[in-house]
This record gives structure tokens, C-alpha cells and sequence, in this order.
């Protein structure tokens, strides 16, 4: 039986660019990605913006809090990664979740999956960051789903709006299940190393299962024998150029 994987560029095609960054986003649906991921967190302003981490230390080199930065601060600072790529991308700025969808609207047929990160959710609260997020996806035209690790962020997601949403699990156990059952999101994401080694099945339900940490063929392979439609990677490049050739194949 052939199986049916579809790939998840990790905060874009982060392998060749950096992470969450625009070139990131551009390089991802130019290699062919039909999904990608982001992260969101809110600037001191309340802007919206492609950030992992609530400091810049890792991917800009600067000991600064995204909270005590504005949008306008944010987009003349560089997050070129210089530990990964020196100053390849020495120019390459944080860019607003405004920006992103620009550039997405561009390729209306690539799904966004749009992770709001905890540490947003808890300095503003998660009414304030979903006011501020909300408004710049209404000008999306392509699919996209609002993903948390937060299943409050979840639960009010869906009260406001009937609209795709992706719950990312912290363990794969019981609790978790429950949680998931009661939430219904359209996806469920999970690491891969949190899935106990006798799982022979993915649960089933309403969702669509996203396994990450997926960077080689393998394993891509594996997940996907167990239930998981898709695979969320760093490997971009190196997972496409399997299973896109395995699909023409077919």
C-alpha cells in the first residue's frame, strides 16, 4: 500500500534560511510545500509578529525581550540565525504576521498553520492576542489554522469563530486523549519522541494527525503507517525530493 504524507515546512524552509523569517516562508513554497508553520508572538506595541522565542538571543544574538520591543524596533533588527549561517542573512528582519500573509496570499494554494506561543498567551492574555492576531488573518486568502499548545486558546478560538484549529499535545496519554476529544480540534500535532514506542495506531477521531521532529524518510514513513497525514519537518528539500518523486511514481 502506498502511503499518502503530505510535508509541513518547520517555521518555513528553515534548513537553507532562517527560521520564521519571510526569505523562510518564500523558500518553503518555492521548493513546493503545500503547508507551512509559524509561530506568532505580540511585540510590546501589540503587533502581531514570526517569532519563536520570547527573546532574541537565539536567532538574533541580542539579550532583548520581544515584549520591550515595538513592530518598528522588530523589523530594523536582523534574525539572520549568524550561529547557523554567519552573515548570509545579516539584513534579514522580524517580519509582522501582516507581512506573512502578504506574501501567502501570493500562493492561496499553501495551508498556514499559524502557532500562537505561550508566552504571548500569558503576558497579554489570550483575548488580547486573539484580538490583535484575528483581524490580520481576516485578510488571508489562503487556508490557514490556528494552532496552540494552549488548549484555553483553543477552546476561545472556536468560541469566536468556526474555523479550522490545530491543538498540539504536550504528552500523548490518556489525559491528553480526553482533552482531545472534548476540544475536536481538525488537527492534532505531536512530537515525535512523545509517542510511546507500542503505539500501533494513531487515536482516531475528527483530526488530522501532525507528527514533528520528522527529518528523514524513514521515520516520515513510520508516522505515516500510524495514522499521521502529515509531517511537519526541517528537511524540507530532502523529504520532498523522496515523496514527491514517490507520487509521481504513482
Amino acid at each position: 500500500m502506498r502511503l499518502t504524507i503530505e510535508l509541513v515546512a518547520h517555521r518555513g524552509d528553515r534548513a537553507r534560511f532562517p527560521e520564521n523569517t519571510l526569505p523562510a516562508l518564500r523558500g518553503a513554497v518555492e521548493a513546493g510545500a503545500r503547508f507551512v508553520e509559524f509561530d506568532v508572538q505580540v511585540s510590546a506595541d501589540e503587533v502581531p509578529v514570526l517569532l519563536h522565542d520570547a527573546t532574541l538571543n537565539r536567532t538574533g544574538n541580542l539579550d532583548r525581550s520581544v515584549f520591550h520591543c515595538s513592530a518598528s524596533e522588530l523589523s530594523a533588527t536582523s534574525v539572520g540565525e549568524t550561529e547557523r549561517f554567519g552573515v548570509r542573512y545579516g539584513d534579514t528582519p522580524v517580519p509582522t504576521l501582516e507581512q506573512a500573509v502578504a506574501l501567502l496570499n501570493s500562493v492561496p494554494q499553501t495551508t498556514a498553520f499559524v502557532e500562537l506561543k505561550r508566552h504571548s498567551l500569558e503576558h497579554f492574555g489570550i483575548e488580547r492576542v486573539l484580538d490583535r492576531v484575528m483581524p490580520v488573518m481576516d485578510a488571508a486568502r489562503f487556508p490557514w489554522v490556528l494552532i496552540s499548545f494552549e488548549a484555553d486558546a483553543i477552546r476561545a478560538f472556536q468560541e469566536r469563530i468556526q474555523h479550522p484549529a490545530g491543538w498540539e499535545l504536550r504528552s500523548y496519554d490518556h489525559a491528553s486523549h480526553t482533552m482531545a476529544r472534548t476540544l475536536s480540534p481538525h488537527y492534532l500535532f505531536v512530537k515525535a519522541e512523545r509517542i510511546p514506542a507500542d503505539v500501533e495506531r494513531l487515536w482516531p477521531g475528527p483530526w488530522r494527525w501532525v507528527v514533528y521532529g520528522i527529518n528523514d524518510v524513514e521515520s516520515a514513513k513510520r508516522y505515516g503507517a500510524l495514522g499521521a497525514s502529515l509531517v511537519e519537518t526541517d528537511q524540507l528539500q530532502l523529504l520532498l525530493n523522496h515523496f514527491v518523486k514517490d507520487r509521481n511514481r504513482g
